[in-house]
């Protein structure tokens, strides 16, 4: 206690590296949605792309660390929400009065295709991890030979 104690206040913590995604087009899609989320003003404008856009109100999917296949998720939603996101990118170019735009968030048409392969690959390992949660109905939930299997699937999609 006392070795605690005796260690000078005001000496500075080690600097924490700063970690940026890399620019690709999950980190695009990212940024537009908490960009668009991130204030009231912003999910307003947003609705307001999404009735000029479409008839369906939909929020985007926000992705985070703690759940699974939740990028698989914002993909599937970010796809169906291809030309808001646009229009919403389009009229978010100049920064604003905060100083923050989506210049460098525009989606192109690689992106997108990048977008559908990756949804492509992950449905079916999306379908088998919902598979693998539990069947309350039947009382069969995390068998083991279910697992088993699943990663002789999971070895097969992957080299396929």
């Amino acid at each position: 206690i006392e070795r605690i104690a005796s260690v000078p206040k005001g000496i500075p913590k080690a600097a924490k590296p700063l970690w940026k995604r890399p620019i690709d087009a999950i980190s695009k899609l990212h940024e537009v949605i908490f960009f668009a989320m991130r204030t009231p003003e912003r999910a307003r404008e947003w609705r307001e792309c999404t009735i000029q856009a479409s008839d369906d109100f939909l929020h985007p999917i926000k992705d985070n660390d703690t759940r699974w296949f939740l990028i698989y998720m914002m993909l599937v939603r970010a796809v169906y929400l291809r030309d808001i996101i646009t229009l919403f990118t389009a009229n978010n170019m100049v920064a604003n009065k905060d100083g923050k735009n989506l210049s460098e968030s525009i989606m192109s048409k690689d992106d997108w295709n990048y977008c559908s392969d990756v949804i492509t690959f992950m449905k079916p390992l999306f379908l088998l991890v919902k598979d693998l949660e539990g069947k309350p109905e039947s009382g069969a939930n995390g068998f083991i030979i279910d697992v088993l299997l699943a990663y002789d699937f999971i070895k097969d999609h992957i080299n396929d």
